[in-house]
């Protein structure tokens, strides 16, 4: 498991926050900036305790460019703390409101996707999830850039990984069509 606490990783996301110049607040803006990518990564791995891929996954036929079972909680983790750091520079930012509550809307539709395809083996469902997915990654992408160029870039590595996912989905969908009946 990646550990990304302690003071090296507190630095780390200090330096990707912007601050209003004045020391107590830049203080409060990295506390909050640690806060954010601490309580993501538990989440995520809560959910992935939640929902193990398990014996039914590993039976379904994947395609050959399927990854590595063992790179996905390193994707993930990266792609987390991307996240966590953009919305951190972003709540920096004033009238950030609408942006924020978009990146809080991604993130529960991202934990339906766990739900729907390791936790009740809907393929076709998480398919469908991961297309709103990637709808809603879109739109914080774009809400980001109006406030922060830096926080909006930090969330293209997740569309990416959103447009790869989707594209895997619907290949082991394809290719099980039993899969949905189990």
């Amino acid at each position: 498991m990646l550990r990304l606490s302690g003071i090296p990783f507190r630095a780390f996301a200090c330096l990707s926050v912007r601050g209003t110049g004045n020391r107590k607040s830049k203080r409060r803006i990295c506390h909050d900036a640690f806060s954010t990518v601490s309580g993501h990564l538990r989440g995520a791995r809560h959910s992935g305790l939640l929902f193990k891929p398990g014996a039914w996954y590993r039976d379904l036929d994947k395609p050959a460019w399927t990854p590595a079972d063992r790179l996905f909680p390193v994707i993930w983790a990266v792609l987390y703390v991307l996240m966590s750091l953009a919305a951190s520079r972003v709540a920096a930012q004033p009238d950030s409101a609408f942006a924020l509550g978009l990146w809080s809307l991604q993130i529960a539709i991202s934990t339906l996707w766990s739900a729907a395809f390791f936790g009740l083996h809907r393929v076709r469902t998480g398919a469908v999830i991961i297309a709103v997915l990637w709808a809603a990654v879109l739109t914080t992408t774009l809400a980001f850039l109006a406030h922060d160029g830096l926080a909006a870039l930090m969330m293209v590595p997740y569309l990416a990984w959103g447009t790869f996912v989707l594209a895997l989905n619907i290949s082991v969908l394809r290719r099980n069509p039993q899969a949905e009946m189990t």
